[in-house]
């Protein structure tokens, strides 16, 4: 495992800023991160763009017009599905499917009897933090895990038995904007007390709050 310093900020749903000292990644631009009331102007520097599939919670083209304006030099790293999207939006940008600091891996997106399949990529940034967009289908993690804990195509179940099979020294709990408060609460509790029984530590994020790793 890596001791890499690392901070982590979630806006949101899946959407987490990730930073060390040589990179900077933003993961899963969607709309409810957009319209979080988050203010995305007082984002530092973001060097990498990491948008793991299509869906508008993931991948909301407003959100993504906004960064290319505020930070002309970055990176956009994703499967070809998702940069063929942004060149026909007329988005000029880097447009990457890999990088130096990101390795995608094997994630499938889970299927659902009312939506069609679409492609999911996983990453894993800076060989210190996994996230895998909407998968519980995946069998590797670095460090620090971003772990779906429940979506219309998942369970906290799934969730957490996988967390348990990957042993990542830290979970950082995303796709959860579906939660209200107290429901959001009673899923971190019940994360963290079966994971930190485990040796895993499970992190109860707040929006726009850093924490250091």
């Amino acid at each position: 495992m890596s001791n890499m310093s690392i901070s982590v900020t979630k806006f949101a749903h899946s959407c987490i800023l990730a930073e060390t000292k040589e990179r900077t990644a933003l993961f899963d631009p969607g709309i409810f991160s957009w319209k979080s009331g988050i203010d995305f102007e007082a984002l530092p520097v973001v060097d990498r763009l990491v948008i793991t599939h299509e869906h508008q919670d993931h991948f909301y083209m407003p959100f993504v017009k906004f960064l290319v304006r505020k930070f002309p030099d970055m990176h956009i790293v994703a499967d070809q599905t998702i940069l063929n999207l942004i060149e026909k939006a007329n988005i000029k940008a880097r447009l990457r499917t890999s990088s130096d600091c990101l390795r995608p891996f094997k994630a499938n997106h889970e299927v659902t009897p009312w939506t069609q399949e679409v492609k999911n990529k996983g990453f894993h940034f800076m060989d210190v933090l996994t996230h895998p967009g909407d998968s519980h289908s995946f069998d590797e993690t670095k460090d620090i895990l971003a772990l779906p804990i429940t979506a219309p195509w998942g369970s906290l179940t799934n969730a957490v038995k996988l967390a348990v099979e990957l042993k990542p020294r830290v979970v950082l709990p995303i796709h959860d904007w579906h939660l209200n408060s107290e429901a959001k609460k009673w899923y971190y509790n019940t994360c963290q007390s079966t994971l930190n029984s485990k040796g895993i530590k499970f992190l109860d994020l707040i929006d726009g709050v850093k924490v250091d790793l």
